[in-house]
């Protein structure tokens, strides 16, 4: 029997943000006319760069990261060493990259399998600042029902955040 539960750092407990209503479409133009009006500059809609359509597109097709590194062949090795040293350039040292790069690259070489499992258990919706992820079943109404005392930690500097 589970006496607590404690989640340290997840994913996929908030619901996503709700679309907004005829109302608040409403009051959003009644605002932006006022502006407007005033000479107020108003605020600039959030577009979907070029990129950020063909990686949703991507997405759609359950291309992930590690498929890429399978494409790129005999580029691979140099594009895994590359983003590894540019992500921890100042915190490790040059072996510790080295070995670091390998091991991912190692990785995304198998075949697919947990990997695919991220596009089945979220999906991705365009913000006001840009796309975010969401669990497709959130986890915030089953933690509300469960009658296990729960705690959820995250960091001032969670990964969750960035």
């Amino acid at each position: 029997r589970i006496a607590s539960l404690l989640l340290i750092s997840p994913w996929g407990v908030v619901e996503p943000p709700l679309p907004p209503s005829k109302e608040e479409i409403e009051e959003l133009k009644e605002n932006l006319q006022i502006a407007k009006e005033r000479g107020e500059s108003p605020p600039k809609p959030v577009r979907t760069s070029c990129m950020g359509s063909v990686s949703l597109q991507l997405w759609e097709w359950n291309f992930t990261p590690q498929t890429a590194v399978r494409l790129m062949g005999p580029w691979a090795r140099e594009t895994a060493h590359g983003a590894v040293k540019r992500r921890f350039e100042c915190r490790m040292s040059e072996d510790e990259q080295k070995l670091v790069g390998d091991y991912l690259l190692n990785i995304a070489l198998l075949d697919a399998s947990g990997e695919l499992s991220l596009h089945a258990f979220s999906r991705v919706i365009k913000g006001e600042t840009a796309m975010d992820f969401f669990a497709r079943e959130p986890l915030e109404g089953i933690l509300l029902d469960i009658k296990i005392p729960t705690m959820l930690v995250y960091g001032d500097q969670d990964w969750i955040y960035k």
